[in-house]
């Protein structure tokens, strides 16, 4: 049976949780992260030193990194510069551009690639568009766009169905 465009790889509680020795065992070097509600809560600007050492652990681990947002240009920036990581705005997830352009960025083939977000409409859906390797952590904030929220009804039955299929498995 063909896997859901919609249906992650794996599916976290949160960054933190990211099992990162796996994600390297499967070949990954570069990720693409999302910014609002997967590394900070929607609406907000402060990095915090968790998130610092997260993002320094990883390059540290020899990832490469790219920060991805459909937001404006001067949030996106505000928040890569603090992480010291190169940034995508107005990406339009999940439209292949912004994911042709991170593959540049990050200097590898798409097979060495996986984004990481919060929804699956549009991360998700763009990363197994693009046909690179997907990753869904919960998001941080239930304050939201109503356009949002109606769509995380949606993503939670779906979540619900891709795990009792045996499709996804929660890993915390």
């Amino acid at each position: 049976m063909k896997k859901s465009k919609l249906c992650p790889h794996l599916y976290y509680s949160s960054i933190y949780t990211i099992d990162l020795d796996k994600i390297k065992s499967l070949e990954i070097k570069g990720l693409i992260i999302d910014l609002d509600n997967t590394i900070l809560p929607h609406h907000h600007f402060i990095v915090s030193e968790e998130l610092k050492s997260w993002f320094k652990n990883l390059i540290e681990r020899g990832f490469k990194v790219c920060v991805i947002s459909n937001n404006s240009f001067n949030k996106v920036k505000k928040i890569a510069d603090k992480l010291q990581v190169p940034f995508i705005f107005n990406a339009v997830k999940p439209l292949p551009r912004s994911f042709r352009k991170a593959t540049k960025i990050l200097s590898l083939d798409k097979k060495y690639i996986a984004i990481v977000g919060d929804q699956m409409f549009t991360d998700i859906l763009g990363g197994n568009w693009f046909r690179i390797f997907t990753i869904l952590v919960k998001p941080m904030n239930p304050y939201e766009h109503w356009w949002t929220r109606k769509l995380r009804v949606l993503q939670k039955k779906l979540l619900n169905r891709f795990i009792s299929k045996g499709e996804l498995k929660y890993l915390y």
